[in-house]
């Protein structure tokens, strides 16, 4: 019965020692945080090429064996303002449940971290030699904690990138992002053995979600394999990058379902569906600019070339369907300046790929012409091997005159009070060749009017009435039409053309030259 209290007073001093042990323990970590800091940074810094790392505070939690980092921030050598990166906490810890595969392996997560990158990191990345896989962020990463990394999460995450200081920055955020099984423990014979999960909010409305596999283990980098879809993603972001390329957007939402490989021997993008739905956006001829537009151009058929046919490399686009108030061709090299435009815009594509063993792209444009004529358009594109290739077919019908007037004054000087506009066309271009033929016809048409045109000089109200006589030579009486046909046949003027740049010249150029009857005889006759 003596035992007892000796036995109870021996067990209070082991508590007591062991709460001082681990006061003194708790106490000494501390102590500890500096100089875990400055290893870590020296550490990351010797890892990250062309970038700095700097962490105002380390915690060191002994008992769990994990560590916490405040406030981490990376910048860019060359342009250290804004930083790259933001990581206001990142917790590393052992994977206990790791243990019971007998593998000693971390944890990592970082909360609400911030990727921030503008225009001038794009151009000093682009501009330097070091391969972004070069810079050493898996290694600056694995400095942080001694254990190697298997399972990674983001919670509230967001990316900010700012094309310039005029346009809107294109955020993406609410990221919540896990990745499991990064060092293959449970399964090492899977081609990508980790389980990958993303949502997240892109610019402020819409929402994406990617669901597969990696291989965080391959070299040069990591690998990745899911399903990745889009959600009503507004477009209108995007205006200052197509302006570029005399693009225009004013509004647009996106969705899209694909199955995306990214890795170091494959590169694969297949969207089964992309639609577009209030599409308000255009093309504009743009001389000023035609400089830069045709470098960028360049650039883009660069790229094009590099991929087309790389049997790594597949970019296919099953289905896209877009819809929307309006899309238009706006011409400000004319004088005056005029603009086309499709109301109720539809448009249905199929087969975009970079492979020419594809099926050729197909697809169909309808709406209303100028907002008063319907118009309905077929094409066939196919792969450029020796220059454009496609064939077309366009029908607009009973389309009033009267919004026409600046194309008309733009290519024929005159105008209309009256009439109405018909066009059917089927074009052919292969081998730098064009083949088909525009044919336009006019109905109730009224050039010259002494009331509108009181204000012109004699000599363009003279001309004026002429093209109105022109027009009445070539009526069809029976139908109380002007008809004519332009038959077009011969080479491309430029063989090296795109297809982009081949189409804009036939709206520019042919149509506009057959739409207009008798133009170059009434040019003479005035």
């Amino acid at each position: 019965m003596r035992l007892l209290p000796e036995t109870s007073r021996n067990r209070r001093r082991l508590a007591v020692a062991t709460l001082v042990l681990l006061a003194v323990i708790f106490a000494g970590s501390f102590a500890l945080d500096e100089p875990i800091r400055r290893h870590l940074e020296t550490q990351m810094n010797a890892s990250l090429v062309g970038y700095t790392a700097r962490i105002r505070a380390v915690r060191f939690h002994p008992f769990g064996f994990a560590i916490t980092l405040k406030d981490t921030v990376i910048t860019q050598e060359k342009h250290p303002k804004p930083p790259v990166a933001d990581f206001p906490r990142l917790d590393a810890s052992v994977q206990w449940r790791a243990l019971l595969s007998l593998r000693l392996v971390a944890n990592v997560r970082f909360d609400r971290p911030s990727i921030h990158v503008d225009r001038t990191h794009i151009v000093a990345e682009a501009n330097d030699k070091v391969d972004v896989e070069d810079r050493g962020w898996q290694d600056a990463l694995q400095a942080i904690y001694p254990l190697k990394i298997n399972e990674l999460v983001i919670r509230q995450g967001e990316i900010t990138y700012i094309d310039d200081g005029k346009s809107a920055p294109l955020h993406v955020d609410q990221i919540d992002f896990r990745a499991t099984n990064i060092r293959n423990i449970r399964s090492r014979g899977q081609e990508y053995p980790s389980e990958v999960q993303m949502t997240g909010r892109i610019f402020d409305s819409g929402r994406m979600a990617l669901d597969g596999n990696a291989d965080f283990m391959a070299e040069p980098y990591a690998g990745v394999k899911g399903a990745l879809t889009v959600t009503d993603a507004p477009l209108d972001p995007f205006k200052s990058i197509l302006e570029r390329y005399n693009l225009t957007i004013a509004k647009g939402r996106l969705s899209l379902a694909s199955n995306i490989e990214y890795a170091p021997k494959v590169k694969t993008l297949d969207v089964s569906d992309l639609t577009i739905r209030e599409l308000d956006a255009g093309y504009i001829n743009r001389p000023a600019r035609a400089a830069e537009a045709e470098k960028l151009r360049e650039k883009t058929a660069e790229a094009a070339k590099e991929v087309a046919n790389d049997p790594g490399i597949l970019l296919l686009v099953r289905k896209v369907t877009a819809s929307g108030p309006r899309v238009r061709f706006v011409d400000e090299g004319a004088d005056p300046n005029y603009e086309l435009k499709l109301a109720n815009a539809k448009l249905t594509v199929a087969n975009l790929s970079n492979h020419a063993k594809r099926p050729p792209t197909t697809g169909t444009v309808s709406g209303l012409f100028m907002g008063t004529g319907p118009m309905d358009a077929s094409f066939t594109f196919r792969p450029e091997t020796t220059g454009a290739n496609f064939d077309v077919a366009l029908k607009i019908e009973n389309t009033d005159l009267v919004p026409m007037n600046d194309l008309l004054r733009a290519y024929g000087d005159f105008d209309v009070t009256a009439g109405r506009f018909s066009l059917y066309s089927e074009l052919k271009v292969h081998d730098k060749r064009i083949e088909g033929y525009v044919k336009p016809l006019f109905a109730d048409l009224k050039v010259y009017d002494r009331k509108q045109d009181k204000h012109e000089g004699v000599f363009h109200q003279l001309y004026e009435g002429l093209v109105g006589g022109v027009a009445k030579l070539l009526e069809n009486p029976p139908r109380d039409e002007v008809a004519t046909k332009a038959t077009i046949s011969g080479p491309l003027d430029d063989p090296k053309l795109s297809t982009l740049q081949v189409v804009l010249r036939l709206i520019q150029n042919a149509f506009f030259r057959a739409i207009l009857p008798g133009l170059e005889e009434a040019r003479a006759n005035a």
